[in-house]
């Protein structure tokens, strides 16, 4: 599963997208705990991220159930 990575995740990777080695279907938390293990640093951002797949966000609780399009970790956006 390829997983496009947006703003303070994306700088702590060091790159826009990662490869997870899973298949759906899977819970959208597994995702969530696999780029934590695989970006240390930005764990902290992951655990506050939403998951977005083809466009549609889906909370920690949802299966994706086949293979998406497009995965995105969209991180919190603060603004004023």
């Amino acid at each position: 599963m390829n997983v496009l990575l947006f703003a303070g995740v994306r700088e702590k990777a060091e790159r826009d997208t990662i490869e997870l080695p899973i298949d759906p279907p899977v819970a959208v938390e597994r995702v969530l705990n696999e780029l934590a293990g695989r970006i240390p640093d930005a764990a902290d951002l992951i655990n506050v991220s939403r998951l977005a797949v083809d466009g549609r966000y889906m909370s920690s609780e949802e299966v994706i159930e086949a293979t998406a399009a497009e995965v995105a970790l969209i991180p919190p956006v603060s603004g004023g």
